[in-house]
This record gives structure tokens, sequence and C-alpha cells, in this order.
């Protein structure tokens, strides 16, 4: 386990560093197109209800929707950004939907939640596995607490969150969370308990500007995409 996690790590990285490159050939007008488009689609969510939750679905019943999986759209892997959770030591890719494949590989977006471009009244929901052989995933997301900080990069945006909420809950109890009106958020969702995946992790950050950082009490780090301080340390 622990070389699998450090070469899916190392691989994570690496996606992160490519997506970086990809971004950097974009000009200004196509990517301001891009984020309009991303834009609308999160208005067009609005009043539409709550989402149902996707490990109790059947991927059988999953559709392909061209429309939402060329939103954010850089290359053909449905890569539409990165997260990157410091206290974890984890940089994850984010595709598009849900699938078994796409959670094999990294961290899904669900489709009908907000596209995590940032705005207020938004809600974003990001997926992924706990105890995988070969990879961490969301594994450690139980050493989240209230206060630690999560970034995520779509396009050249990257914003910066704040855990302000972490709940364990029923599948049926997790499709009832919302959007808030006042709010920009992002759930990080995966099941638990490990082996057992009744319930629902759920945590969800809230986004902070730059002068609320320095009021919260957690290190704030430079991220270094050419490798973590775990992956360094088994290379040494």
């Amino acid at each position: 386990p622990v070389v699998s996690n450090y070469i899916n790590q190392m691989n994570s990285t690496t996606i992160a560093t490519d997506y970086e490159q990809k971004i950097s050939h974009l000009s200004e007008e196509q990517e301001n197109a891009m984020i309009k488009q991303a834009q609308d689609y999160n208005e067009s969510l609005i009043g539409t209800g709550s989402i149902t939750d996707p490990f109790s679905e059947s991927n059988e019943n999953q559709t392909e929707d061209d429309v939402y999986n060329n939103l954010l759209k850089i290359d053909d892997t449905g890569m539409m950004g990165y997260i990157d959770i410091p206290k974890l030591d984890v940089v994850i890719p984010v595709y598009h939907g849900t699938s078994e494949e796409v959670l094999k590989k990294g961290v899904g977006h669900m489709e009908g939640s907000a596209l995590p471009i940032g705005g207020v009244g938004n809600r974003s929901f990001l997926l992924a596995h706990t105890g995988m052989n070969t990879s961490r995933m969301f594994s450690d997301l139980t050493g989240l607490s209230e206060g630690d900080l999560f970034y995520i990069r779509v396009l050249n945006m990257s914003l910066t969150y704040c855990v302000c909420e972490i709940q364990t809950l029923l599948p049926e109890e997790a499709d009832h969370l919302y959007p808030d009106d006042n709010r920009d958020l992002i759930s990080l969702v995966t099941c638990t308990p490990y082996g057992v995946n009744t319930h629902r992790l759920i945590v969800t950050e809230v986004r902070v500007s730059a002068a609320d950082v320095k009021k919260v009490d957690v290190p704030v780090t430079t991220a270094d995409w050419n490798g973590s301080v775990w992956m360094r340390a088994y290379m040494n």
C-alpha cells in the first residue's frame, strides 16, 4: 500500500503539472468563454432541488451528457481541475461525473451540483473513494477539522476554502443538502465507516478571501507541484 500510494500520488502530481501547462496555452478570450459557460450552467441549477446520493445509484443508469462533459474541458481526459489539501498532503485531479471509472482515478464532480468555479449561492459536491488499495483518495478525510484549508485549481483560478462543517449522515439524509444563498460552498464526500460504507462523511468548506485566511489558525503553505512532503520522505 505504501508503494502504491506513493506511485499514485506521483502520478496525480504529474497530472496537475500537465494541467497547468495546458491551461497556460489558453487565450484570455478562450478562458473567459469557458468560465461564462460554466456560470450559465450553475445558474441553470438554481431551484432544481437537491441532488441524489451517487454511491447508492447504479452506474449503469448514468447517461452521457455532452453539454455537461464539455464544460471546463481542456482535453479528452475529462479533467476539470485539481484539488490540494495541504493538511492531508494530497493533490488529486477532479473529473466530470461520478462513474466507477472516474472514481478509480480521481475525484468525481457530481453532475447536477454547481461546477467548482466559485460564486455565492453555489455548492459543489466532489466525491472520492476511501480505502482503495491503489491510492489514498479521500481515505484521510477524517483527519480534517474545522478551520483547515482546501484549495481547488480550475483553469487559471485558484480558489481557497476553509472547512466549516463536518457531518456523518445516512445516504437519504445526505440527499437533503442544499446550496446556501449567502455562501460559496464545496462539499467533499466519501463513504464511511471504512469497509462498511453505510454512511457518508461530508466535509463542507466555505470560500474565503486572502484576508480571511490570515484569521484562520492554520499554517498556510505554498503548494509544491513537483512533489509533496509525504512523497519526498519516502524518496529519501
